[in-house]
């Protein structure tokens, strides 16, 4: 049985503002570690980022299955990275990169 693969789903405190998924991480540490050094807010805790107007959130940690469910398909997904973007600038410049 492979071993479960897991997601991180983000946005911004914008309505409408779509959803991205970084990943995949081998764990869920892994995952947890890049959201806790980028500075976003954790939606899933009930934690609020300092800055709404410029600075992303993260609406869970997921794994394959559950992101799946949630939407996640090769068009809205970025590469695992060891810090997921805290502000909407950085997230701007990677969805340039990696969706466009």
């Amino acid at each position: 049985m492979a071993k479960a693969k897991f997601y991180i789903r983000m946005d911004t405190y914008w309505q409408g503002s779509r959803d991205t998924f970084f990943g995949p991480y081998e764990t869920q540490e892994a995952a947890q570690l890049a959201v806790s050094e980028s500075g976003a807010g954790r939606w899933d805790l009930g934690q609020m980022a300092r800055d709404v107007k410029n600075q992303t959130r993260c609406l869970g940690i997921l794994n394959t299955t559950e992101a799946h469910k949630q939407g996640m398909n090769w068009r809205n997904t970025i590469p695992a990275r060891d810090k997921v973007p805290g502000d909407l600038h950085d997230l701007a410049e990677l969805e340039e990169a990696y969706l466009v």
